[in-house]
């Protein structure tokens, strides 16, 4: 079996990294014997602030893009790695980076993988973008993505919408691309609560609120409590003001505080309907932790999701942006409460069996095994 070495920006094990899936990857790549170490890689503060500093554009959104697409951060990153890599010298056979900020293949002559969600043209496509698509930081960035996946040995997908595009919009050969999955970012598993509340409780959990779809669900539940006058809405993740009747906004609960973690908990208990119609989504985590609740869903016809959702059979699926359709779906689980209840025991049951870690981490150390020859 392959010995790997893997690379991230941010502290491996901490429980926000990767939004919460680091840990439990690297642990169970540790516990299938693969992972050697998980190296940080992050550049110190003083520099960091540096790169933002250069960037300096308004509005703000143009200056978060600018920053977060620069060939120059990605160069530094990989500077970076070059030097832990040489640090912590040899017993690995292969290189696993999380991420395009880093080019790792330029840092040693092992085999080198990457896993993802998203690329910087899946962004572009959804319009997830705070520069003009045609920009010079854009166009540069996608050529670094573009150098950096040529020069890959394998590259890993959480689903098979991603592993298409990279085919696509890069030219990856369909042999250098594994649909490795992804797993739930917590554990043990939750208990199924089987009778919920009788008055329908959506939620929604996500601190980018725009990105994930929020305003075009609160236009969708002014219309559902048009018809359905004891419905709630509890938004879990951003700080928000002035909201409708029957919304409540929980802001930020995060997994490193253990009454955030109760809450969180609780909050998933006491809904009925998990709501995610995000602008866009490569893939959509939340969504495996409401399965894991046996939460009935609601996502979009786009991206990753219909892998997630079996539609009719754990959830439904409407289309991107649409505000009626969406109403409509909602109204229609929140009324039949029976198929919500089949719809999230066949969700939970689905998460058992097709989005666990251990999966994930054995598909990964099987495939490195084969392409590192």
């Amino acid at each position: 079996m392959v010995k790997c070495l893997a690379i991230i920006n941010e502290p491996p094990m901490h429980p926000r990294s990767w939004s919460g899936a680091a840990r439990f990857l690297f642990g169970e790549l540790r516990d299938n014997g693969t992972l050697v170490d998980a190296l940080d890689v992050r550049m110190s503060k003083l520099e960091d602030r540096l790169f933002r500093l250069r960037n300096f554009r308004m509005p703000m959104d143009a200056w978060k893009e600018a920053y977060h697409v620069d060939p120059r951060f990605f160069r530094r990153q990989t500077e970076i790695v070059r030097d832990k890599i040489a640090a912590f010298g040899d017993g690995f056979d292969a290189v696993l980076q999380c991420g395009a900020y880093y080019r790792v293949s330029d840092t040693t002559d092992r085999p080198c993988f990457t896993y993802q969600d998203g690329t910087i043209v899946t962004r572009i496509a959804a319009g997830n973008i705070g520069l003009p698509a045609t920009s010079p930081e854009m166009r540069a960035c996608v050529s670094w993505e573009n150098d950096l996946y040529r020069d890959l040995r394998g590259f890993f997908t959480f689903s098979g919408w991603l592993a298409d595009k990279v085919m696509k919009d890069f030219g990856v050969p369909h042999s250098k691309i594994v649909v490795a999955g992804c797993g739930l970012n917590f554990d043990p598993l939750p208990a199924v609560v089987t009778q919920r509340n009788l008055a329908p409780r959506f939620l929604i959990v996500g601190r980018d609120f725009k990105r994930k779809g929020g305003y075009i669900l609160l236009d969708a539940f002014r219309i559902v409590r048009k018809q359905l006058r004891d419905a709630q809405l509890v938004i879990i993740g951003p700080e928000l003001r002035d909201l409708p009747d029957g919304v409540e906004c929980l802001g930020f609960l995060g997994r490193e505080r253990h009454e955030d973690v109760e809450r969180l908990e609780n909050e998933y208990q006491r809904a009925s309907i998990y709501v995610l119609p995000s602008l866009y989504e490569p893939f959509g985590i939340s969504l495996l932790e409401a399965m894991a609740h046996g939460l009935p869903c609601i996502g979009i016809r786009d991206f990753a999701m219909p892998e997630i959702i079996a539609e009719r059979e754990t959830g439904l699926l409407v289309e991107r942006g649409d505000a009626n359709s969406l109403a409509k779906a909602m109204i229609e689980l929140a009324s039949s409460p029976d198929m919500g209840t089949a719809f999230g025991l066949a969700g939970r049951k689905r998460l058992e069996q097709q989005f666990t870690w251990k999966a994930v981490a054995r598909r990964m150390a099987d495939a490195m095994t084969t392409m590192s020859r």
